[in-house]
């Protein structure tokens, strides 16, 4: 199946990198290959997440770092649609 990052998810990726990056580069660099290798396992096994409260959206976290890559899914692609820190409040609908 196709991996597709929208455009917020990679300002998400993006912001999540500079912010670990201020205080260690190496830390950054380990945490954004996990977000990406979690995504890349939806690719494989797009069953993997959980539905939210938001329809037709799914979230499956990033261990062991504490972010949430959330995610919709069709035939033929599954979208990284946010990622975020699992300690701020879940997303909305206008997050979306």
């Amino acid at each position: 199946m196709k991996l597709r990052y929208a455009p917020r998810a990679k300002a998400d990726i993006a912001d999540i990198y500079a912010y670990i990056a201020e205080r260690n580069p190496k830390a950054a660099t380990a945490v954004v290959r996990r977000i990406r290798a979690t995504a890349n396992l939806l690719a494989r096994y797009p069953g993997v997440g959980r539905a939210t409260d938001i329809p037709r959206v799914h979230v499956l976290p990033a261990p062991p770092f504490p972010y949430l890559i959330y995610y919709t899914q069709t035939s033929k692609e599954i979208v990284i649609v946010h990622v975020r820190h699992g300690a701020r409040n879940a997303p909305t609908r206008e997050d979306f």
